[in-house]
């Protein structure tokens, strides 16, 4: 049974991915592309079913770039600078990455 449901979960991992894709990044609300907070690794296909996936985050290119050149390459937070239209203020935003990955992942799940 388990290994079945591991079949199930896998075979729609490319899907998953491309829906990702049609998410803004966010960070900055652009374009993006997926970033794969769990490492595929070199060598790996990104174009086959892998659990891998479905850690995917939407980042634009820029922010993508910074997290591969980032120390801590599976980035947790990202600082933002957001103004608070309410007071005028600026302030800074944490965006969890691992928290994004978990919520777009619920809502594909829930859509689906």
């Amino acid at each position: 049974m388990i290994a079945y449901l591991e079949y199930q979960v896998k075979s729609n991992s490319l899907k998953y991915l491309e829906w990702i894709k049609s998410k803004p990044c966010c960070v900055c609300g652009s374009f993006s592309e997926p970033h794969h907070l769990k490492r595929i690794g070199m060598g790996r296909s990104r174009k086959k079913n892998l659990l891998e996936h479905y850690t995917a985050v939407p980042l634009c290119r820029s922010h993508h770039e910074q997290a591969h050149r980032s120390k801590d390459y599976e980035k947790k937070f990202w600082k933002v600078a957001m103004i608070n239209i309410v007071e005028g203020v600026r302030m800074d935003w944490d965006v969890n990455l691992w928290k994004v990955a978990t919520l777009l992942l619920v809502e594909w799940i829930w859509n689906e």
